[in-house]
């Protein structure tokens, strides 16, 4: 049976119910609250999570569990998405606490001071975990991080290994995730610095920063071993083309050590260097990624 174009909201109404079973996520994305409600009251998973998404994302006053609400439907039929943002939620505290999670997702938590006084991090990492398995990859991302830090989870850098590495995969086909696996790729590159459940390897380091380079840190920890030589041959050239963009605000959290180095690194270049280096950020200059193309060749 072939199903109608389900773009009108007449046709939506009028469409059989196995057809609705099989509408593509882009079609339940043009609705507004009101068209998507009846077919999240039918049932339909995909409606169900545009709906909470709709409500996540508003300014009432019941926003947060209006979406857990419709996230948790959604996330039961077994929905990746709903999965993920419903474990978001907990990890930011936008959930009550569940009475397992008080103590240690939350207390041991305030006291590190790293998340949300109302986090729980156990419900999270529960919820990522389900939705990780289903493939979906900041999940996977993030239930990594959950075992790196001990969020919710024993600490266990074996286990972040793996989901940093299955993350580090995702995003080639799908734009969605490539932020996600920029991030994961970066923290193998972080892992690889420090020693962290791996042997210490600077090479390896910088092998998962160049491949993560969508990703801030790594691009900033990059250029730091091509400043210092470490893991890449020196280049200050490198140093100065990676850095700069973060000088000049691509970065806010970034901004203020970034300047700081760009200082240094011209103190030690010659005024040739330094015009390489900023020709080849106007060269290589894409702003979704903070500064670079990610077809320009590192040298």
């Amino acid at each position: 049976m072939r199903c109608p174009e389900l773009i009108l909201t007449v046709a939506l109404v009028l469409a059989p119910l196995d057809c609705l079973a099989q509408t593509l996520a882009s079609d339940f994305y043009r609705l507004n609250r009101e068209e998507l409600l009846p077919f999240a009251e039918q049932g339909i998973a995909e409606a169900q999570y545009r709906l909470a998404r709709d409500y996540h994302v508003s300014g009432q006053d019941d926003r947060f569990a209006q979406a857990e609400k419709w996230y948790r439907l959604a996330a039961v039929q077994g929905h990746a998405g709903a999965q993920y943002d419903l474990g978001l939620m907990y990890r930011r505290g936008q959930i009550p606490p569940s009475p397992e999670g008080n103590w240690l997702g939350q207390i041991v938590r305030n006291i590190l001071g790293k998340h949300s006084s109302n986090a729980d991090h156990i419900a999270a990492f529960k919820w990522f975990n389900v939705a990780a398995d289903q493939g979906h990859v900041h999940a996977q991302y993030l239930l990594g991080q959950s075992y790196e830090a001990g969020l919710g989870v024993d600490q266990d850098y074996d286990q972040a290994i793996e989901w940093y590495l299955r993350a580090s995969e995702g995003g080639e086909d799908d734009p969605q995730y490539n932020s996600a696996a920029n991030n994961a790729r970066s923290a193998l590159g972080a892992m690889y610095e420090s020693g962290r459940g791996v042997p210490q390897d600077f090479e390896q380091a910088a092998k998962w920063y160049q491949k993560g380079f969508g990703n801030p840190d790594a691009i900033f920890n990059l250029a730091l071993m091509y400043r210092d030589g470490r893991g890449v041959p020196r280049d200050l050239v490198l140093a100065y083309e990676f850095m700069y963009p973060f000088s000049q605000g691509a970065s806010v959290t970034l901004m203020g050590p970034s300047k700081k180095i760009v200082w240094e690194l011209e103190r030690e270049m010659t005024m040739e260097q330094i015009k390489e280096a900023l020709q080849r950020v106007e060269d290589c200059k894409d702003t979704r990624l903070y500064g670079r193309s990610p077809d320009c060749e590192f040298r």
